[in-house]
C-alpha cells in the first residue's frame, strides 16, 4: 500500500463531532430554515463540546479576470 495514501478514516472522530450535531438538528426540525439557523446551531454545538473553530473568516476570492 501506498505510504503517501492517508488513512480515509483519520478524522473520523472530529468529523462525527461536527456533523452529529448538524444532522441531529436537521432530524428534529427538518430542511427549509435559512443557512442562518444552521449555522447558528452548529456553532451552538461545537462551542459546547469544546471544539475550536473559525466562523465566517475572511477569504479573498480571484476571478481568473484578475488573476
Amino acid at each position: 500500500m501506498d505510504k503517501n495514501i492517508q488513512n480515509p478514516l483519520k478524522y473520523a472522530a472530529i468529523t462525527d463531532k461536527v456533523i452529529g450535531p448538524f444532522m441531529k438538528f436537521h432530524r428534529h426540525f427538518g430542511p427549509g430554515f435559512p443557512e442562518l439557523v444552521y449555522h447558528r446551531c452548529l456553532k451552538m454545538e461545537l462551542n459546547k463540546d469544546g471544539i475550536k473553530f473559525v466562523s465566517e473568516f475572511r477569504q479573498d476570492i480571484f476571478t481568473m479576470e484578475f488573476v
